[in-house]
């Protein structure tokens, strides 16, 4: 591959336009820069123009955010070329004017400052520009001790690190707390759980039970003075003109104390009111409210009447998900919105690397069409964040590549090369290669469960007989399958020789997802009938000789939370991801 299509391939993202003329010169001429912004030579903002020649590069930048990212372009020219550079003009500017990615850092997992700061990094290397960490219960809110005091909550001093260490990247530093649904770890302690819609329980849509609450009653006026109260504390602290509110979910509300107002007037009514309280609190501040749009997707007769000014965050992961549908509902309506597909790694162990191409591209494609100001990639840890981050990356990546130029990025085949030319620095290409097969391995045998794996599903079964649903479809063979993928996996991952951010430790935790996907195959394959069988059985039947191996895969997990993470929820996700090996009486009590 000659040097200007290395250049074009494989940066990321690529370029919108490159013109090259034909002749080459010496690298060092990369030294030679001169930089100059002028809005009226560079049209887009954000946008910049490199001139590569004899005499040097010359960049000029339509604005600060454009000279910056012209400079990432640079370096990674830079990285790409060997003793010769191409002469010749890059132009570029961006797609989306906002370009996120969301990290959920409330379902167990928390990352340090040090892990937090190596992924601000690179997104700033890939021209994301806006950053929000997902919060529930773990941000340190002064008189609610008793809601966050295990979680190593991040301090508002933390915070103030990040915002600055974001600032310094272009990144807009977004706070995000739900203040609506999602609330089950505030309203599970002592004090706050009168303020549920269902204090003790409600019915899910997927018709189980659940035991714990889940919304604030948005008919108690106790539940508006809590949300006044986080986002007092939080929204003066910020110095971004955002504030995700999220509100998503609410699925219970109607079940409980708001049943004959919500019969009375209707859900989306009653949900609309609480919602235009919180937005209405968070302008207060000078902030401009971001939400969830799921619960208005289902009412969409309220979308005349959302709150002004608001930006309504248009969220959907399967590779089928309607986005362009959506996306010109929103836009007729006249609401401004986000698109905001996910890194298909949560629920997974490894990813779902195929469903991610075709859930971000779709966005990207309907987000385009339709004009949407932002494209934000979500990465979620429900049920424990078992995943390790090493599986985000592909889906953050690629995101990354189409919210900038979509049409030059769409298709990325060399997804795997770009990894580890940009992450991994893995000369051999194996590391790369073989992190992209672990994320299809979900292909290779077995019943596609959305937003998740059978494996994945597997272990989260403790109080679960395995009848009905995917069990019904998953046989030995593909159980089998899985293993002989996982063979192939592993010989790529064993011969690679990643160099960039502990590479010891990224080896480790590619092991521990093949490692526990290899242990469920093996139960299946050994266990043979599934339909029936309920979970204290398969414990018997584990205790014949995989409990160890199951120990030692435990043991190996919370060592490398350690590494990357701070040890509160810890114990929490742990405890989800052993509750199949415990005793049922064990496994009844909640983690």
């Amino acid at each position: 591959m000659d040097t200007q299509v290395t250049i074009e391939k494989r940066m990321l993202p690529r370029p919108r336009s490159c013109r090259w003329h034909g002749r080459s010169v010496d690298r060092a001429v990369l030294r030679k820069v001169s930089r100059r912004i002028d809005s009226g030579l560079v049209e887009h903002e954000q946008g910049y123009r490199i001139c590569l020649s004899e005499d040097g590069v010359e960049i000029f930048a339509h604005d600060a955010a454009g000279m910056f990212y012209a400079t990432q372009t640079l370096e990674q020219i830079e990285m790409l070329v060997g003793h010769e550079v191409p002469c010749g003009e890059i132009d570029d500017w961006p797609d989306f004017k906002v370009r996120g990615y969301l990290l959920d850092i409330s379902r167990d997992r928390v990352p340090s400052l040090g892990m937090l700061c190596s992924i601000i990094d690179k997104l700033a290397a890939w021209k994301i520009n806006q950053l929000q960490l997902y919060t529930e219960h773990t941000i340190a809110y002064r008189g609610h001790e008793a809601v966050w005091g295990k979680s190593s909550a991040l301090t508002f001093d933390d915070l103030q690190v990040l915002e600055k260490y974001c600032k310094d990247k272009h990144i807009d530093f977004v706070p995000c707390q739900n203040l609506f649904g999602h609330m089950q770890r505030w309203l599970t302690v002592d004090g706050y759980k009168g303020l549920a819609e269902c204090p003790d329980g409600w019915d899910t849509p997927w018709g189980y039970r659940s035991d714990e609450p889940f919304s604030l009653n948005p008919s108690d006026p106790r539940s508006i003075r809590l949300v006044s109260d986080l986002v007092g504390q939080l929204a003066p602290r910020s110095g971004s003109s955002l504030f995700n509110i999220c509100c998503d979910e609410t699925m219970d509300v109607g079940q409980g104390k708001s049943k004959d107002r919500c019969e009375r007037d209707g859900r989306g009514v009653v949900y609309l009111e609480f919602l235009n309280k919180v937005c209405r609190h968070v302008r207060s501040f000078g902030k401009t409210p971001m939400f969830w749009g799921d619960v208005v997707l289902h009412h969409p007769e309220l979308t005349e009447r959302l709150p002004d000014e608001a930006v309504l965050l248009n969220w959907g992961y399967e590779a089928g998900h309607p986005f362009m549908e959506q996306t010109r509902m929103f836009s007729e309506a006249g609401v401004r919105q986000y698109v905001c597909p996910g890194t298909s790694s949560w629920c997974s162990l490894a990813g779902r690397g195929e469903n991610m191409v075709c859930n971000i591209s779709a966005a990207a494609e309907a987000g385009l069409a339709y004009r949407a100001e932002g494209f934000l990639i979500t990465d979620w840890g429900d049920y424990g964040h078992w995943q390790p981050f090493v599986v985000s990356w592909p889906g953050i990546a690629y995101g990354a590549a189409v919210s900038w130029a979509t049409q030059a990025n769409l298709d990325r085949g060399d997804l795997p090369e770009v990894l580890n030319d940009h992450v991994f620095k893995d000369k051999t290409g194996r590391f790369g290669e073989g992190l992209w097969a672990l994320s299809n391995v979900y292909l290779q045998g077995g019943p596609q469960v959305p937003n998740s794996t059978w494996w994945f599903d597997f272990l989260r079964s403790a109080n679960k007989t395995f009848t009905g649903g995917v069990w019904d479809k998953l046989k030995v063979e593909h159980a089998e399958q899985v293993l002989t993928a996982l063979d192939c996996v592993q010989l790529l991952i064993d011969k690679a020789r990643p160099t960039y951010d502990q590479p010891a430790l990224l080896t480790r935790e590619v092991n521990w997802s093949i490692g526990m996907i290899r242990w469920v195959s093996e139960r299946i394959c050994e266990g043979a009938g599934l339909n029936g069988t309920t979970p204290s059985e398969w414990r018997r039947f584990a205790r014949q000789g995989a409990v160890s191996a199951f120990d030692e895969l435990v043991t190996e997990y919370k060592a490398l939370w350690m590494k990357r993470c701070r040890p509160g929820g810890l114990v929490d996700s742990v405890g989800k991801m052993t509750g199949l090996m415990r005793t049922q009486e064990e496994a009844s009590v909640p983690v």
